[in-house]
C-alpha cells in the first residue's frame, strides 16, 4: 500500500503587477498521487468581497523520485525562495 502523505502548504506569491495572491500547496490524492494546487485570491471592488479560484496542476511522472528540493524550487520559480525555506518540503524531499 502506498504512502499518503499529509498535504503540505509551500507558500504564498504575492503578485506586484496586479492585486492577487496565490498559495501554492503539494497534495496528495487518495491514491498517493502529488499534484499542485493553486489558490488565487484577489480583492474586491466593494468592502469584504474577494475573487479568485481554485486549481489544480499535474506533476511530472514518477515525482517526486530523483527530484531535489532545489529541482522542485527551479520548477516553480515564482516560489523558489519559499520552496527553498519550508522545513517540511526539505523533509518530504529528504524522506522521497
Amino acid at each position: 500500500m502506498k504512502r499518503v502523505h499529509e498535504d503540505i502548504e509551500i507558500g504564498w506569491y504575492h503578485a506586484t503587477e496586479y492585486p492577487m495572491n496565490t498559495k501554492l500547496t503539494l497534495r496528495f490524492r487518495s491514491n498517493g498521487e502529488p499534484y499542485l494546487e493553486y489558490e488565487d485570491f484577489c480583492p474586491g471592488i466593494s468592502a469584504g468581497n474577494s475573487m479568485g479560484g481554485t486549481y489544480e496542476r499535474p506533476l511530472p511522472e514518477g515525482f517526486p523520485k530523483g527530484w531535489t528540493l532545489e529541482q522542485f524550487a527551479d520548477y516553480r520559480p515564482r516560489y523558489h525562495d519559499v520552496i527553498l525555506q519550508n522545513k517540511k518540503l526539505k523533509k518530504f524531499f529528504d524522506e522521497a
